[in-house]
């Protein structure tokens, strides 16, 4: 996870070192340690790959340019709050307390029934900045910052930039983060002057659906 260099160097250099990238609970180590045919990181898997099998452990991720800083941590939370509160209608979802609320606004996006008919959430943050680009300087974006996970020496590359079957607003990106390893996020943008509702809840729904479907394909698990 976030320290595996530092682990990975006090053992000797040698060993897998894996982390979720998140801080462990209950649930998560429960995951983890059943084995689910429809993930390929759980602790069977890794048995069955690394010391039943002759699969070589994987070098330590090198880092070669450096990740640019969150959006999310850049932009500025204005009042959207107030903006936000048609398409919270929309999405059902709900405004949290943010981390940092002069950034970013913080909103958990539910996103539909899994078989068990337990609701699953993300977490989204949603912020305004500059445009920089070519005929849109300065213009004032609507962005939406969605949090996948650590990159490690477990994450599959192809898994990850395969992408999906559908047209969308969202991005994948990889962003500095708190500690070692840098962090894999979802991204989208959309003019803030021309947005409605509707446009904003698809680009918060689609942002968090992109994250919640990395989470699923690399970590093996929903983890918020």
């Amino acid at each position: 996870g976030a320290t595996s260099r530092t682990w990975r160097k006090a053992l000797g250099g040698r060993p897998l070192v894996v982390g979720w990238g998140r801080p462990v609970t209950i649930d998560r180590a429960v995951d983890f340690l059943t084995a689910d045919e429809a993930t390929e990181n759980d602790l069977d898997d890794l048995i069955r790959r690394y010391l039943l099998g002759d699969a070589p452990v994987p070098a330590e991720v090198e880092v070669r340019h450096s990740p640019l800083a969150p959006a999310a941590g850049v932009g500025r939370s204005a009042d959207l709050t107030s903006r936000l509160d048609g398409v919270v209608a929309m999405l059902s979802a709900r405004i949290t307390p943010s981390r940092d609320p002069a950034h970013c606004v913080e909103m958990d996006v539910p996103l539909g029934q899994e078989a068990q008919g337990r609701k699953r959430w993300h977490k989204a943050k949603i912020f305004v900045l500059d445009g920089m680009e070519a005929y849109c300087e300065g213009e004032l974006l609507l962005g939406v910052e969605c949090d996948v996970g650590e990159l490690s020496n477990v994450v599959d590359l192809p898994m990850l930039l395969a992408g999906i079957d559908r047209n969308r607003y969202a991005r994948v990106s990889l962003v500095s983060g708190e500690k070692e390893m840098p962090r894999i996020v979802t991204q989208g943008f959309l003019p803030l002057a021309r947005v409605r509702d509707a446009d904003i809840a698809a680009l918060v729904y689609q942002v968090a659906d992109y994250a919640d479907l990395l989470e699923k394909r690399i970590f093996g698990g929903d983890m918020g």
